[in-house]
């Protein structure tokens, strides 16, 4: 056990290695960090910043500052791995067997098609779905309420990642309500409710209670904004989940269905059966309903489809063993070592994406040169927000970087956000505004922006730069 507990060790070092080492940020994961700054600085969230995703990747982004690089990622993906290996073993009996959870979810949850360079919602919050699961679990072993208390509050702090992972819990919640009675499984609501209980105080004390009820608004237009229909956006979700597994072959999609052959097995636990294969179905429809192609948004279900998949194809043989099918051991090493060198092989394929840090590279001596590190900035240009974490600048705009969707998404309150961005750069303004030539709608959407900069500020560089043109203004 001591040099298997090495080896999947040894396969999650070289994963998350491969697909992180000597590489940024993406741009996700720049404004998360950044928002993150600006907590730092005094700034409260839904209230005077302005903010696209629940309040923990902000949370995760203030302990990361005080940390060595992305050393917290590292250390809850260790935990993960140990947890998936517990949580594996009330399906598979055999060591071979939970290995093969651990190479799938690795290979798959690692893959530069959907895990990009990490640090993205689903990332955090499956991890703490996944330590949720795992003390879920030992109460089914034991029955010790406060292992149920701590299962609440881990799923409570999934759902504050990113609000789909509630529908991950609802089979797990199902589980208990028909195993055990109400006093038993009450324990999971009131962690639930404690896990959620520092936010609500939060946002009671900053007065953001309103903040946060316009930023429910926002994500619900985000969803419309496509403007498709219920079907077209689960066809192109759909779609989606067949390209992720080209690389090592389409017929991934389907291993989870092999999970009925479970059912006609006599040694099965047919209701944790049910409860992982429900939480697959509905993470796969939670991930495609949205209509969006993102490859990080799968992440979500890519722990159930991991175990879902090996007990189906472990359920298979044993179903063709039973009936005594010749060579079926033989046939599942073969299929087991292809299928493992094809996932590896992925990697090669799609472990390399266009950097952003290397896209601000070119200005990187002239951006030190005009601005000291630490000084406060607002960069009118994403592909520049990396100096934010690079030169340890903050903002006091409402806004860190100019996302589109801030200016697109037309819900109730889009107006409102425009006024208070604008009212935030004029009264609360920084030090050094950064701009570059495909970003200069700023000032040319906001005539008053580009009338207060001729006021306020002196432009103390203005030249090209591999033929984009960098315009830095400095506060007089």
């Amino acid at each position: 056990m001591v040099w298997f507990g090495v080896f999947f060790l040894f396969l999650y070092f070289r994963s998350y290695f491969f697909i992180t080492a000597n590489k940024g940020l993406e741009f996700d994961q720049t404004l998360f960090q950044t928002v993150a700054n600006q907590l730092l600085h005094g700034r409260t969230l839904y209230n005077d910043i302005w903010a696209s995703k629940p309040p923990m990747i902000y949370v995760v982004g203030m302990i990361n500052h005080y940390l060595p690089y992305r050393i917290l990622e590292f250390l809850l993906g260790v935990l993960t791995v140990f947890n998936i290996v517990s949580i594996a073993g009330n399906w598979l009996k055999k060591w071979w067997q939970v290995l093969a959870v651990l190479i799938l979810f690795l290979t798959l949850f690692y893959n530069g098609l959907l895990y990009g360079r990490g640090g993205y919602t689903e990332e955090y919050g499956l991890q703490f779905l996944i330590l949720s699961i795992t003390f879920l679990l030992k109460f089914h072993q034991n029955e010790q309420k406060k292992q149920l208390l701590f299962a609440g509050i881990f799923a409570a702090t999934a759902t504050l990642f990113k609000e789909p992972f509630v529908f991950s819990i609802i089979p797990w919640w199902l589980f208990l309500v028909f195993t055990y009675n109400f006093k038993k499984w009450i324990p999971f609501v009131w962690g639930g409710l404690l896990g959620l209980l520092p936010f609500t105080f939060y946002l009671l004390f900053t007065g953001g209670v309103g903040g946060f009820l316009k930023y429910i608004n926002y994500t619900s237009a985000y969803s419309k904004f496509l403007d498709l229909n219920l079907m077209q956006k689960l066809s192109i979700g759909l779609n989606k989940y067949l390209q992720i597994f080209e690389p090592i072959g389409s017929f991934a999609a389907f291993l989870p269905l092999l999970i009925f052959f479970a059912f006609l097995l006599p040694s099965t636990n047919k209701k944790l059966c049910l409860v992982i294969a429900s939480q697959f179905v509905v993470e796969l429809l939670s991930c495609c309903v949205s209509g969006y192609t993102f490859g990080h948004y799968f992440l979500q279900m890519i722990f159930s489809y991991s175990i879902v998949s090996v007990v189906g194809v472990v359920s298979l043989t044993e179903f063709l063993q039973q009936r005594r099918f010749p060579f079926v051991n033989t046939a599942l090493l073969i299929f087991a070592v292809v299928f493992s060198y094809q996932n590896l092989n992925s990697f090669q394929q799609n472990g390399s994406k266009e950097n952003p840090t290397l896209l601000a590279k070119p200005f990187e001596k002239t951006i030190e040169k005009y601005i000291p590190t630490g000084a406060s900035v607002y960069i009118d240009d994403p592909d520049l927000a990396s100096f934010y974490l690079r030169n340890k600048y903050y903002t006091n705009s409402y806004i860190p970087i100019p996302v589109f969707h801030f200016f697109v998404i037309q819900d109730d309150y889009a107006q409102v956000r425009f006024n208070i961005f604008k009212k935030t750069l004029i009264e609360r303004p920084n030090q050094f505004i950064i701009q570059s030539s495909e970003t200069l709608g700023l000032t040319n959407k906001y005539k008053d922006i580009k009338a207060f900069l001729l006021e306020k500020y002196e432009k103390i560089y203005d030249s090209k730069i591999e033929n984009k043109g960098l315009i830095i203004w400095r506060l007089k």
